[in-house]
């Protein structure tokens, strides 16, 4: 009878050590679920924060293709605002050629010899 205790004793002891392990597992499982929680809320965290670059990166190009948009369209008034002083400056400098007196001269001198050989 004391042996058949002791086996039932042993038996107890066994199962109570199983017991503690499987206590000791589930704790451990417990403790890695938040873990696992937290891991995934600082993954989610990390793929908004690349979102939101992006999105700060593609704002950002926008804004660059903005400016450059604006800056074509300044240089193209500044075009057509420049293309009629310079012919007015061209209008100016060919009107100042004909009131030269060396360039009256010389045309003068080009419609004597046009004449003269016309009349050759």
């Amino acid at each position: 009878a004391q042996v058949l205790v002791l086996v039932q004793v042993q038996q107890f002891q066994a199962q109570a050590q199983s017991l503690a392990l499987v206590q000791l597992f589930q704790a451990q499982v417990q403790a890695l679920v938040p873990v696992q929680q937290f891991q995934t809320q600082v993954l989610v965290l990390v793929l908004v924060q690349q979102f939101q670059a992006q999105v700060l990166v593609l704002v950002q190009v926008q804004q660059f293709q903005a400016q450059a948009q604006s800056l074509a369209l300044v240089q193209l008034f500044q075009a057509q605002v420049l293309a009629p002083v310079q012919v007015q400056q061209l209008q100016a400098h060919v009107q100042a050629l004909f009131q030269d007196q060396q360039y009256q001269v010389l045309a003068q001198q080009f419609r004597a010899r046009a004449r003269a050989l016309v009349l050759v």
